[in-house]
């Protein structure tokens, strides 16, 4: 339990307690005002009734004077806890200091409720600490994921709350959103002038109103027209929950999804401020007397009874006790997906995966019949091919196979196929499987047929639901015309990805080049051919020994040898780079003339990474007058000049050098020992 969550309840109790001392006498004005008189009164005598074990905070609270309650509410409205959220407390709460200041006059009608609540938005805030308490990323997230185009219908969003959320949750950055529209709607037009100031840098939104306790095609809205619908704690104002999940149901496409978000668990705190609003008691006369909202079982009997496929998923948003609202997630139930024949392509032998592919076929109501290439399957058939499975088929095909293939696939008319195939995009350990997912893009655009590609992990079980999975999607995308459908698919650790484009800026595709995180190193697509050098992830860094050091390289020396390494001459692209410089990022525990920061000179082979784990013996410490730029270009030609002229040739001070060359590095280096 959340101490803020806690607060809460006291508060509505030292609340009501003073509300009703003070109303006792009251004769109010309209009939939801009478309702709420009887509420404080109920309460009043729960909380007379319960133990003061159970309400410690209540103790002595109605022998003590008007004066004294009325501290206790101030101080307590006033704090600040030392808890999570505990910073938002005076304003989520400035609400019932409000109500209670103003009660007598509420309830003779001189004030109006709405009007004093709106007033510097306390009542904006209100929902906010209250009633906005979801996380709702994850699933926008995969949502749009799965369908970028999503149509959104936001019912009573009032003051956009709810709005702001699903739009952060719908955004794929860089001012990019996975929506085509999002319908902000209202039962009162007073609130869309607010909507559109407050989202008027969001695009794709449109204002309109909506009763929806109310058949919402004689409002100009059409049946399944939309992806997803969201219902924001606004569901239990209306007369009767049946009618109105049913016209809910009407706007949600095949496929779509319904998130409704609700007050489930009895919130004396909710009812003292929303009480005072006529719409509180609108559910009288559907079994919903005391208040209008009800439980997550309910909930899902209510959604069932309406053709929804009831509480799919319930989230709540404290703990059992605590708790206030629950999103629950539901869908229309599904129309039912014609299966009929179905052919199962094959080469030669059929394996016991095969079998138990075509086991679950069947008892999810196919009729399964298998085929080769040399039999066609009919007009208007379902096929899956498997004949990847065996071996990549592409891969050294015979020309009888080529052409059983070319005749086949030409012959096929108003075909719905799925090509299972090995991991290509990820992951993949068997390149040659790509040429499958090559050849099935060609197909699809020049037989212009609904040509659907799954790439499988593992041959297990999960394989095999993912399959059936697939070929339903796949059969239900023709009753979208709405929407582009996903052609290709692959099955990573459980989990069934598909492929987007996200927008992005150059700058991050620079960056994440050359992530920081990720060592690089030079590779070479094809030995001679300079152009074909490019940056590739390099392994993973070892633990450092007692002896070595983790190095940033800044700069290599390319050298004569790097280049001959590179045209394929001899040795390969791992030895390229011998001389460079860097900085001293990680020391073992054995270096005591190095340290995390030093700018070094490095003589190694393989310095062409972004990162290397060297001996120190091979690291020097660089003086302050030389950069690391000079330094990469120093020992490999100073060292060449020293060893010859010293150790080889053991020139002694006052005799004369001939330099041959010595405009190169090595003769210029020569030059500069001698002088």
């Amino acid at each position: 339990m959340r101490h803020l969550d806690h607060l809460w309840f006291v508060l509505a109790r030292l609340l009501i307690v003073e509300t009703y001392h003070q109303t006792r006498s009251s004769t109010p004005t309209s009939e939801h005002l009478k309702r709420y008189l009887a509420f404080i009164e109920s309460q009043y005598e729960v909380i007379c009734s319960a133990s003061p074990e159970l309400l410690p905070e209540m103790r002595d609270v109605n022998a003590s004077d008007p004066q004294s309650r009325r501290s206790q509410i101030e101080q307590l409205v006033a704090m600040r806890p030392d808890c999570e959220d505990g910073d938002s407390w005076p304003r989520a709460s400035k609400p019932f200091k409000l109500v209670l200041d103003r009660i007598g006059d509420i309830l003779q009608g001189n004030v109006n409720p709405l009007e004093l609540l709106m007033e510097n938005n306390v009542l904006r805030y209100f929902y906010g600490s209250l009633f906005i308490r979801m996380d709702w990323d994850g699933f926008l997230s995969l949502l749009s994921h799965s369908n970028p185009t999503l149509r959104v219908l936001e019912i009573c969003a009032g003051t956009g709350a709810t709005t702001a959320i699903v739009l952060k949750g719908l955004a794929s950055g860089h001012k990019g959103r996975m929506y085509t529209k999002y319908t902000f709607t209202d039962i009162s037009p007073g609130f869309l002038p607010d909507a559109k100031n407050q989202f008027k840098d969001h695009q794709g939104i449109e204002y309109t109103t909506l009763d929806i306790s109310q058949c919402p095609m004689k409002q100009g809205f059409e049946p399944e027209s939309y992806d997803l619908v969201i219902a924001s704690n606004v569901l239990h104002a209306t007369p009767s929950i049946s009618e109105t999940l049913s016209n809910v149901r009407r706007l949600i496409a095949p496929g779509g999804h319904f998130l409704l978000h609700e007050i489930c668990n009895p919130c004396p705190f909710i009812d003292y401020v929303m009480g005072l609003f006529p719409g509180w008691w609108i559910g009288e006369q559907d079994g919903r007397k005391d208040r209008p909202y009800i439980s997550t079982e309910r909930w899902h009997n209510e959604l069932l009874e309406a053709g929804f496929t009831g509480n799919d998923m319930v989230r709540l948003d404290g703990d059992d006790s605590y708790f206030i609202t629950a999103s629950i997630l539901s869908r229309p139930q599904p129309k039912e997906v014609s299966r009929g024949d179905l052919h199962l392509l094959y080469r030669g032998t059929i394996s016991q995966w095969a079998r138990n592919l075509e086991k679950l076929l069947i008892l999810d109501g196919y009729t399964v019949r298998w085929c080769t290439l040399q039999q066609t399957p009919p007009p208007g058939s379902d096929v899956i091919s498997l004949i990847d499975l065996e071996g990549p088929f592409l891969d050294d095909l015979s020309s009888v196979d080529f052409a059983a293939f070319k005749q086949c696939f030409s012959a096929l008319k108003n075909v719905r196929l799925l090509w299972v195939t090995r991991s290509i995009q990820l992951e993949c350990e068997d390149p040659r499987f790509g040429l499958s997912l090559g050849l099935v893009r060609t197909c699809r655009h020049e037989i212009a047929e609904d040509f659907v590609t799954l790439e499988i992990d593992q041959l297990d079980g999960t394989a095999i639901e993912s399959v059936i999975k697939v070929l339903n999607k796949m059969k239900s995308q023709q009753d979208k015309p709405w929407l582009y459908p996903d052609y290709e698919f692959a099955l990573q650790g459980g989990v069934i990805h598909t492929p987007r484009f996200q927008w992005s800026t150059i700058d991050d595709q620079l960056v994440g080049a050359l992530d920081g995180s990720e060592s690089k190193t030079l590779d070479i697509g094809t030995y001679g051919v300079i152009s074909s050098l490019t940056w590739a992830s390099a392994s993973p860094l070892l633990a450092l020994a007692e002896d070595e050091v983790e190095v940033d390289v800044k700069y290599v020396g390319l050298n004569f040898r790097d280049t001959l390494v590179m045209l394929g001459l001899f040795g390969n692209m791992s030895e390229c780079g011998v001389e460079g410089s860097g900085i001293v990022r990680k020391v073992g525990s054995g270096i005591r003339n190095l340290k995390v920061g030093d700018h070094v000179m490095l003589a190694s082979a393989g310095l062409f990474s972004t990162r290397k784990v060297l001996p120190a013996n091979v690291c020097l410490k660089l003086p302050d007058n030389i950069s690391l730029q000079d330094a990469a270009t120093i020992l490999c030609v100073f060292t060449t000049a020293i060893h010859s002229l010293v150790d080889m040739g053991r020139l002694q001070k006052g005799q004369s050098v001939l330099i041959h060359a010595a405009c190169g590095g090595v003769g210029l280096a020569a030059s500069k020992y001698v002088k």
